[in-house]
């Protein structure tokens, strides 16, 4: 994961996520521990059971289990030396690796001294950018699987995932900021005190409330309670498919007031209506912005 610099919350906030490298270290131990002994351990104590044992204990604790391991599979099994140490390896390394930031703020109080920037976080915690438009150099018209997993540059233009979303957001109550620009400079933003993303079994429906106005009003509480639509996958209101007649992919109604994921287009057109990245309260439907982002961060 690596997030990206600070934003109108005045921290720093998580631009994408490798959800593998998130799980906690000893679970990744234990896992290690049962393929390593699985079905050929025959001592009194299953490995599997003392890895899990040891997910409280301190890197002494744990050291002194691994010993243990090894005097037992030396009694009880046939592993030569060397071979033994190339299977321990990595339960070794993983079991006395130090706590990975969670996120920006876990990294200053690691490295008081560390400068803005990209950086590698295991979430899940700290203000995280979820969407990000600036420059029209990622296509957003996408099918359903791309919106799911993520896609895109994290140091530029990206989704962060549907899946990943509904994760983080399930763990506890998050709030959203939208910031967004017009091509003559202007910022504004739209404040949502709850935020979250439901599961792919009820379609990533999305809830939203709370609207404090930052100058753009309030165009995404007409999308609460709507499931997720994109060009393969028609889960809107509207009798057609809303992704496709807008050229998106969102938690669409019947159909839009924000289309943030829309084509990117310059300012102003009426050549094709509500196809670009609006937002209706601000700029109307036929004004297509220079950039736009979703944060998200636990609510206080």
């Amino acid at each position: 994961m690596v997030l990206a610099n600070t934003g109108l919350w005045g921290v720093p906030v998580v631009s994408s996520v490798d959800l593998v490298a998130a799980e906690p270290v000893m679970e990744m131990c234990g896992a290690v521990g049962a393929v390593l002994y699985s079905g050929r351990y025959t001592g009194a104590t299953r490995p599997d059971t003392v890895s899990q044992t040891d997910n409280s204990q301190g890197p002494n604790r744990r050291l002194r289990s691994i010993l243990l391991i090894i005097l037992q599979l030396k009694a009880a099994m046939m592993f030569q030396p060397v071979l033994l140490l190339v299977f321990l390896a990595p339960l070794l390394i993983c079991c006395t690796a130090t706590d990975k930031p969670m996120d920006c703020s876990d990294i200053l109080q690691q490295k008081p001294k560390s400068r803005s920037g990209v950086y590698t976080v295991y979430p899940f915690g700290g203000a995280q950018v979820i969407q990000r438009r600036m420059d029209g150099s990622v296509n957003f018209y996408r099918d359903w699987d791309q919106y799911v997993q993520g896609f895109g540059d994290a140091n530029g233009e990206y989704w962060f995932g549907l899946e990943f979303m509904h994760k983080i957001t399930a763990r506890g109550k998050h709030e959203l900021l939208v910031e967004m620009e017009d091509f003559e400079g202007k910022k504004v933003s739209a404040r949502y005190s709850s935020f979250s993303v439901g599961e792919n079994c009820d379609g990533y429906k999305l809830t939203v409330s709370g609207f404090t106005d930052g100058g753009a009003g309030d165009s995404l509480s007409g999308h609460n309670n709507m499931k997720f639509t994109t060009f393969d996958k028609d889960q809107d209101v509207w009798e057609n498919n809303c992704a496709k007649t807008f050229l998106g992919g969102f938690w669409y109604g019947a159909c839009h007031h924000t289309n943030p994921n829309g084509i990117y287009r310059r300012g102003l057109d009426t050549t094709i209506h509500a196809i670009g990245m609006e937002w209706k309260t601000w700029k109307g439907h036929d004004y297509s912005l220079k950039s736009i982002s979703f944060k998200i961060r636990p609510a206080k």
